[in-house]
């Protein structure tokens, strides 16, 4: 198995601080009216949940998760 998630870091006076990247953007998604009642719903309700999606930057679509 080949490891691809090698991280690099670069220092900082005495510290050392990882190179991050974010994903690069998906073409932007406009949520309708029931994406959005859909997305304050899990938002109130099912906070654990909403804060995963979050975290995965998976609000606008719910099938990678």
């Amino acid at each position: 198995m080949e490891n691809k998630s090698k991280i690099t870091y670069r220092r900082v006076g005495d510290y050392f601080i990882p190179n991050l990247v974010l994903p690069p953007e998906e073409a932007s998604v406009t949520l309708g009216k029931w994406g959005m009642m859909h997305k304050k719903y899990l938002e109130k309700h099912k906070k654990v949940f909403f804060s995963l999606l979050l975290m995965m930057n998976c609000l606008t679509s719910l099938e990678k998760f």
